[in-house]
């Protein structure tokens, strides 16, 4: 926390003698303007790229939660929220040709339900439409992996009174790995030593398109989207029994994994005003399929079968959601919205496992291997904003949710929630550029379907039983944020947040004997956030530093140990930072990145799971000059990155006496990349 602390303060201090040029334009109080010629020197291909490049803002994708209302991003289009989830917003951005942006607007404590209670949003102003495109290729290497290629074509137009865009991309990632594991015994004798290669390889090819026309005096807007993509891992392990690795092996443990996915979404929202009011109807679809396969064994020296395990799974989800809102103002101080939302969300998932000692395949049981979980939900919504003459700003909402969860199948069981769920801010202008903002909201958090039902792997040797009887996890979340923004691109926004949590998720021993996740008690986490953009014309004129930083921490009162830890797989710091230089008047940028190291520790009933990253720096130069093409070279991972893993376990759980460990280490070799783009 020092360090962030002090970089924060240096580059501070640095702000105080540097300038750029005033780009940002005249806008409401509340909003700061970046016309498309403040990202000309950066050569951007489509709004993605203008996104990532606009000062002091980090894109938001939304939770990964089941409807649309709780799944909010951070980006607006034209003033309205494109009807996707996740990571469908980066597909979105990735189908609009930067030329197409007229400008975007960085907006403070936005007057609308779209924004979903978030201290900023950026809305993105499109020119009138013209046939346009984009494109990538490009090649990558890791380490000694193989070259694989990657690549995306988009395509903006008008046809048929609609206009949209049509986007293609396609990614191979090949990833070589070596990894050493030690086994020792509680009082650290050497129990066996495994050396091992692996090649992780993932392939996913993505279409993506929308289309928008006036319909009846409103506008009708249609977003669909389908993927395939398959995940291999290929592990080969030499064992050497009592002593260190080297020479003849003692044995092997070879083990393969194959998973394969398909999904499609389907949106489409219509709005229309009706006098004064803003009405509008969202409706999304998508469905997701996925099979996996995973097979383990255990071999002699002479490569004899010792024991084998083998794993099938499949899971298909299901969402629809309906969502209704409507709009309005109450002279020039209030905005109201109301909004109302219904969804439907299935989960089927089933799971084998089988183990092999010498006399064939006998199936494994475990409970809830094969679940079905279905969730009715509603959901309504009032938000409210006051702004009157002067620097004071009040906005809140009033919210409550219902739902029904029913789970069938290896077991049974059917519980109904309902939820208060309000909201309030009040910022204030603190001139110059500056706004305090602070906040308070109660937070209901949306279940993890797979938790109801079974989940094995086989790579670490744990299995998860079936819960269906989880309830919510639900926080009182209350916030300071501090942003500080100039014309010169300087920006610096500050958040300090501290929740506490009921129910929180963590695994315990359940009822049918397994061990799964369930609502384990309180706990609190608090924290801060710091996000930094300082131009360094002053003293390096075309430069730019960057500087993300997050630490936090959290308290939990262990059921089994009777003792405060922090939540399982709970990062308490993360520290990026990026310096980027485009030199005036030559077709050429140059940057460097880092991120510095972070850690986590999972906690299961018998384990402890500590899990650390090294610092990576990466680099990049980019230029124009050939052929007028935006030509990137990149490097990741200079030096090699690096993963330890410790896993401390337990007997009969983690109340009780240590009975072994086991030490991994991991390299990730560099990675190299070549990519070519251009707009038409």
């Amino acid at each position: 926390m020092r360090k962030l602390w002090g970089a924060m303060s240096g580059a501070a201090a640095i702000a105080v003698a540097t300038a750029h040029p005033a780009w940002a334009q005249e806008a409401p109080a509340d909003e700061i303007a970046y016309p498309a010629t403040f990202f000309a020197e950066y050569s951007p291909q489509t709004a993605l790229d203008i996104v990532l490049r606009t000062p002091g803002f980090t894109l938001d994708e939304g939770d990964d939660v089941r409807g649309f209302g709780a799944a909010a991003g951070n980006v607006l289009i034209d003033g309205a929220r494109p009807s996707v989830k996740g990571d469908g917003l980066e597909a979105f951005l990735a189908r609009i040709p930067a030329d197409r942006v007229l400008e975007v607007r960085l907006i403070r404590n936005a007057q609308t339900a779209e924004a979903q209670g978030q201290a900023l949003i950026l809305n993105i102003i499109r020119r009138p439409v013209e046939t346009s495109g984009a494109w990538t290729a490009g090649l990558e290497q890791t380490g000694s992996g193989p070259v694989v290629p990657f690549g995306s074509l988009s395509f903006a137009g008008a046809a048929l009174g609609f206009e949209g865009s049509f986007e293609v991309e396609f990614l191979v990632d090949e990833t070589p790995i070596r990894t050493r594991r030690a086994f020792s015994a509680a009082d650290g004798a050497l129990l066996a030593n495994w050396a091992e290669r692996r090649v992780e390889r993932f392939e996913q090819l993505t279409l993506s398109g929308d289309a928008r026309r006036p319909v009846f005096g409103g506008v009708l807007a249609l977003t669909a989207s389908g993927r395939v993509q398959r995940f291999a891992l290929d592990r080969e392990s030499r064992i050497y029994a009592f002593r260190p690795a080297g020479g003849a092996p003692d044995g092997f443990a070879p083990f393969s994994q194959e998973e394969d996915e398909y999904g499609f979404d389907f949106g489409a929202d219509y709005s229309r005003g009706f006098g004064d009011v803003d009405a509008k109807l969202v409706g999304l679809v998508s469905f997701e399929s996925e099979t996996e396969e995973q097979r383990d064994s255990r071999r002699s020296a002479a490569f004899a079968l010792v024991q084998a395990q083998t794993l099938a799974s499949e899971r298909e989800a299901l969402e629809a959601v309906l969502r209704s809102s409507a709009a309005w103002g109450m002279g020039s101080a209030w905005r109201f919205e109301a909004a109302a939302e219904v969804a439907y969300n299935q989960l089927d998932s089933r799971l084998a496992v089988t183990q092999d000692l010498g006399a064939g395949p006998v199936p494994l049981a475990l409970p809830g291997a094969a679940t079905v979980v279905e969730e009715t939900r509603g959901e309504a919504l009032l938000t409210f904003a006051y702004a009157p003459p002067g620097r004071l700003r009040f906005d809140g909402a009033l919210g409550g949710e219902t739902s029904e969860i029913a789970v069938s199948g290896d077991a049974q069981n059917s519980q109904s929630f309902t939820f208060f769920k309000p909201r309030a801010s009040l910022s204030y202008d603190l001139g110059g550029g500056a706004t305090a903002r602070l906040g308070a909201e109660r937070r209901i958090g949306q279940l993890d379907f797979g938790d109801f039902a079974a989940s094995a792997g086989l790579f670490d040797g744990v299995s998860t039983a079936g819960n269906p009887a989880l309830g919510p996890e639900t926080a009182w979340v209350y916030s300071l944020d501090l942003d500080w923004r100039r014309d010169d691109g300087f920006a610096v926004t500050v958040e300090a947040f501290h929740e506490e949590r009921e129910g929180v998720l963590e695994q315990v021993g359940l009822p049918s004997g397994g061990f799964g996740v369930a609502n384990a008690g309180p706990a609190i986490v608090t924290g801060f956030t710091v996000s930094l953009d300082l131009p360094l014309d002053a003293v390096i004129p075309g430069g730019e530093f960057s500087l993300y930083g997050e630490s936090s921490d959290s308290v939990f009162r262990d059921p089994l140990t009777d003792r405060d830890r922090l939540l399982t797989d709970f990062s308490q710091s993360f520290v990026e930072a990026s310096f980027r230089h485009d030199p005036p008047n030559l077709p050429l940028s140059w940057g460097l990145t880092w991120r510095g190291p972070s850690g986590r520790t999972g906690y299961r009933i018998d384990e402890q799971d500590l899990r650390s990253d090294s610092a990576q720096i990466g680099g990049f130069v980019e230029t124009n000059a050939l052929f007028g093409l935006r030509t990137r070279l990149e490097l990741r991972n200079l030096g090699t990155a690096r993963f330890q893993r410790e896993r401390r376990r337990f007997t009969p759980d983690r109340s009780g006496a240590l009975s072994g460990i086991e030490r991994r280490f991991a390299t990730y070799g560099a990675v190299v990349s070549l990519e070519i783009s251009d707009q038409f």
